[in-house]
């Protein structure tokens, strides 16, 4: 005698449950993978940047030749640099430190071609007999420094 219930279903087959997972495993690894991509090369421009901007501030090597002050029609310091680097390299700032204080003239981005000179006239109102720091900083934030005495 049969039963008179509800009729047999049948299950998915198991190649059929096989298949639907192969597939949602191929979507999230594919997915996975793409976004693992895309921070990788985030990553690899950023590392990319820093290393350049590092080697670029290594390579940066300015020698400051002369400084002479003179008082015609005010008292000023003059500062004669040469970039030995490969570089081309921009002057940001120039700092002149005593025992009685610390001065700061910005530079409007003056560019030192490689193995090239340049020179800075500043008005600057020295005192006579005392030891200036004078210290020069780049764009990239390198320094380089010397010392003068005033005449």
């Amino acid at each position: 005698m049969k039963s008179k219930g509800l009729p047999a279903r049948r299950g998915l087959a198991s190649i059929v449950t096989n298949a639907i997972l192969l597939v949602s495993v191929v979507l999230m690894g594919t997915g996975a993978v793409v976004w693992e991509n895309d921070k990788l090369s985030a990553g690899k421009l950023e590392l990319l940047n820093v290393y350049s901007t590092k080697i670029d501030k290594i390579n940066e090597n300015l020698s400051i030749e002369k400084i002479w002050f003179g008082t015609t029609p005010q008292k000023f310091i003059n500062i004669t640099m040469t970039n030995q680097s490969p570089l081309s390299i921009v002057v940001k700032q120039v700092q002149i430190s005593t025992s009685s204080g610390t001065v700061t003239f910005p530079v409007n981005n003056q560019i030192i071609m490689s193995e090239k000179s340049a020179s800075l006239k500043l008005n600057y109102n020295y005192i006579s007999n005392i030891s200036n720091t004078v210290e020069i900083t780049t764009s990239r934030n390198s320094t380089f420094s010397t010392v003068v005495s005033t005449p």
